[in-house]
């Protein structure tokens, strides 16, 4: 599961599990978003996460890596 140590499971709606069939990549991982911070905002430029800015909880700019919560809310991927 994306971003998870080991193994889990998850029950994900419709829209959801489609969006991550389309966003995962073989490892298991969310394809790279380019993004930059602007006056301590965070701006995703490119990639699965456009738009979905209020999901990203924690940035590793040391790993390039980043947080993101999954699942319904204010703006879940379609």
């Amino acid at each position: 599961m994306a971003g998870v140590e080991g193994r889990g499971s998850a029950s994900f709606d419709d829209g959801m599990r489609a969006w991550l069939e389309a966003n995962v990549d073989s490892t298991e991982s969310v394809r790279a978003s380019t993004a930059e911070f602007v006056g301590g905002q965070l701006n995703v430029l490119r990639g699965p996460l456009v738009g979905q800015e209020v999901r990203v909880l924690e940035v590793d700019r040391r790993k390039g890596t980043a947080l993101a919560a999954m699942g319904a809310g204010p703006k879940a991927p379609a």
